[in-house]
């Protein structure tokens, strides 16, 4: 999973970054992937950029799996039992705190909770938490918006993102270049150069905004060259030593 993602993202970052080399991408690790061009081999190591998350917290990007896992099992449960073709979305409460080992009880409650929801074609139904029987509907979800569509001949399960999306300081940036600074040595020992692709974008809670101070700022990065990648946008722009350069 981890490694078709990444090869979707190189590919992706391949399209639009004009000085991207000319070979073919070849999967590796340690760094993520080897390219070979007239010039030797170039070596490009993957990294994603998240939101810092307080210590009594779990970082946003696992909360963001937990919750889509919740409503994946909840649709294949539901399916299973011969439900109707649906378009639900799931919203989660802004205090939910979602745990690995209670993933499946809650997709069954939330699998059973849609069973026993009466709709009819064409309608759409708000199922609101109240509160009073946790049991049945668990106070981690908050809503759950159904709608049920003739013209849809396959169910679609969602949860919803939106969110503020918070500034990024070069400090965050700097932090991620130094922890991968220091496997620059064993990169290098497979390549001729090594560069660095920090990804943003992923979800949101890669999602950023940057000052033009961010982009601007001359970063102390032990690789050939360092890129901040937009994966949605697309966009790259050159960081490395302060030598940026918009690319796309």
């Amino acid at each position: 999973m981890r490694k078709a993602r990444e090869q979707w993202q190189i590919e992706r970052f391949r399209a639009i970054c004009p000085v991207f080399p000319k070979g073919d991408i070849n999967p590796c690790e340690k760094p993520d992937f080897l390219v070979e061009d007239d010039a030797g081999v170039i070596g490009i190591e993957l990294t994603e950029l998240y939101r810092t998350t307080p210590a009594d917290q779990l970082p946003m990007q696992v909360s963001e799996s937990l919750a889509n896992r919740v409503v994946q099992q909840a649709q294949t449960i539901y399916e299973e039992r011969g439900g109707a073709v649906l378009w639900v979305s799931v919203a989660f409460g802004i205090h939910a705190k979602l745990q690995k080992n209670h993933v499946s009880e809650l997709a069954y409650k939330l699998a059973n909770i849609i069973i026993n929801t009466d709709i009819t074609p064409d309608e759409y139904i708000r199922v609101e938490n109240d509160y009073f029987d946790t049991d049945f509907f668990p106070e981690d979800i908050a809503s759950i918006h159904i709608r049920k569509l003739n013209h849809i001949t396959e169910g679609f399960w969602s949860v919803p993102t939106a969110a503020f999306i918070p500034d990024c300081s070069s400090g965050e940036i700097q932090q991620i270049i130094d922890k991968k600074n220091i496997l620059y040595p064993s990169y290098r020992k497979k390549c001729q150069e090594a560069w660095l692709v920090v990804v943003h974008e992923v979800s949101l809670s890669s999602t950023f905004k940057f000052s033009d101070e961010v982009l601007n700022h001359s970063y102390s990065s032990l690789f050939e060259r360092t890129f901040l990648y937009g994966n949605f946008s697309p966009s790259a722009l050159e960081l490395n030593g302060g030598r940026e350069g918009d690319v796309a």
